[in-house]
C-alpha cells in the first residue's frame, strides 16, 4: 500500500515524459506536497475530538448546535461525548431515545423515561424514574429539567421525575407480651 506522506511524483512519473526538467519540477513539488500533507491532520476535527483542546470543543459545540451544553460546569469528557453525539442527536431530536441518551451523557445511567401509556398517565405526558437518587441539588434538578425540555418534542410533558433511593439501615424491633388474668370474686 502506498503511504502518502512518503509518496513522490517521480514515482507516479511514466518514462515516457521522463526528462532533468520535469524530474526537477516534481522534485519542486515534492517539498511543497509534503508538507500540505503533513498538516492534513490539522482540518481532520471530529474524529480527533478526543485529542483538541477544550477551547476548540466549545466552538465545535456551538458551530454544530448541540443542545443542553453548558460551557462551565460540564467537564471535558462530556463536552466531547456532546460534540461527538450531536449530528446523531439531531437526527433523533424529540424522541424519547434523544432524551435518554443525552441524560444519560450529562448525568447518570441508572434511570427509564416512563411513558403516559405505560403507567396509565395523561395522554402526552411522561416521567423520569431515577434508580439511584444521585438528584442532590435544586441547581442539579434544574439542569436536569433544561437538559429534558432540550432534547424532547415540543408535544410532550414532563409530567414528574421520580427519585428512588435505597438506604440500608439496621432496623430493630421488639416485642413484649404480658399475660394476666383476672378474677373477680362475688
Amino acid at each position: 500500500m502506498i503511504n502518502i506522506y512518503e509518496l513522490s511524483l517521480l514515482d507516479l512519473l511514466p518514462l515516457s515524459i521522463k526528462t532533468k526538467e520535469i524530474e526537477g519540477v516534481c522534485k519542486a513539488l515534492d517539498r511543497q506536497l509534503k508538507e500540505i500533507s503533513g498538516r492534513l491532520i490539522e482540518n481532520i476535527i471530529l474524529p480527533r475530538i478526543d485529542e483538541l483542546p477544550e477551547n476548540t470543543v466549545d466552538l465545535l459545540a456551538w458551530q454544530l448546535h448541540v443542545d443542553f451544553y453548558e460551557p462551565l460546569s460540564l467537564n471535558l469528557d462530556k463536552k466531547r461525548e456532546l460534540v461527538k453525539n450531536a449530528v446523531v442527536w439531531h437526527k433523533k431530536k424529540g424522541t424519547r431515545r434523544a432524551v435518554e441518551q443525552l441524560v444519560k451523557t450529562v448525568f447518570f445511567d441508572d434511570f427509564k423515561v416512563e411513558e403516559w401509556f405505560v403507567y396509565n398517565g395523561k395522554p402526552y405526558y411522561f416521567r423520569i424514574v431515577i434508580e439511584d437518587g444521585s438528584i442532590k441539588t435544586r441547581e442539579e434538578y434544574n439542569l436536569l429539567i433544561q437538559a429534558i425540555n432540550s432534547a424532547k418534542n415540543t408535544r410532550s410533558h414532563l409530567e414528574k421525575i421520580i427519585s428512588k433511593s435505597n438506604v440500608c439501615n439496621k432496623l430493630y424491633f421488639g416485642a413484649s407480651v404480658k399475660k394476666m388474668h383476672s378474677i373477680t370474686v362475688k
